[in-house]
């Protein structure tokens, strides 16, 4: 759960991690298969999918507590610039079209930092007061 004060990247940091040692336990499995006799890799194999599995439930437990509130998309940039300055110019265009994946999953961690800290907790309470209380969502 984002505690107070947390960031959305901090708080999502536990989810990736259980998915990490999912993924740990695919590579384990199969390095260890390789001194095992073949007549116990069954039973091998069918402990350490239990155990992938297992893991993989709590991840996914864990991620069913957490609910969208937004993304971001190039298209975004474009509208962010064009509110702040009328027009989008040809370099800001080629720039925003060269990002890539990686980099707009940084600028969306970023966003959604700067959101945490400056307005999440102020709207929340208000909307969950105005809204939710008087049943109005």
């Amino acid at each position: 759960m984002l505690r107070e004060g947390g960031t959305y990247a901090s708080s999502l940091t536990e989810v990736f991690m259980r998915r990490e040692i999912a993924n740990e336990l695919v590579a384990a499995s199969k390095h260890m298969i390789n001194g095992i006799p073949e007549e116990d890799i069954d039973t091998h194999m069918r402990n350490l999918i239990d155990q992938l599995q297992r893991a993989t439930n709590r991840a996914d437990e864990y991620l069913k507590e957490y609910f969208s509130i937004t993304s971001v998309s190039k298209e975004d940039i474009r509208q962010a610039i064009r509110n702040d300055k009328g027009k989008v110019t040809k370099a800001e265009n080629k720039r925003i079209e060269s990002l890539d994946e990686s980099e707009m999953e940084r600028l969306a961690e970023k966003l959604a930092d700067d959101y945490c800290n400056q307005l999440y907790w102020i709207s929340l309470n208000t909307l969950f007061q105005d809204r939710i209380m008087k049943n109005d969502i």
